[in-house]
């Protein structure tokens, strides 16, 4: 039986892949600009022409990445759902600061327990 609550996740993992995909193009343009010359955008003009371009990626991929999530989360149930969105979500913090190492112990902590929930029918309790 459907619930209201069926796509939640699926639009929270859209959201995050979306703002994924938002960061690379960003940094991709950021780096093409200041390779031209400069540590910054030179102008308002560069930076938003990233952003349209940005804008258009998601848009253009955002309606297949949530179809795909959507039938990929089909079958989960709330403790795996959140184990994979505190993964994902802490992955996409990491990322979008240069200096957060990935690997520090609270991530890999994060991810040690998203893991164990989101396999938690098959791990025996003592």
């Amino acid at each position: 039986m459907a619930t209201p609550f069926d796509n939640v996740v699926a639009t929270i993992l859209q959201g995050v892949a979306v703002t994924a995909i938002g960061l690379v193009v960003y940094q991709t343009g950021y780096r093409w600009f200041k390779n031209i010359g400069s540590n910054q955008f030179s102008s308002k003009e560069g930076a938003q022409v990233t952003i349209v371009a940005f804008l258009f990626v998601t848009g253009f991929l955002s309606e297949p990445i949530f179809q795909t999530l959507q039938s990929l989360t089909l079958g989960w149930d709330m403790i795996q759902e959140i184990g994979v969105v505190a993964i994902a979500s802490r992955v996409l913090v990491n990322g979008m600061v240069s200096h957060w190492r990935p690997d520090d112990s609270l991530s890999v902590l994060i991810y040690i327990i998203g893991v164990a929930m989101f396999f938690h029918e098959q791990i025996p309790l003592i």
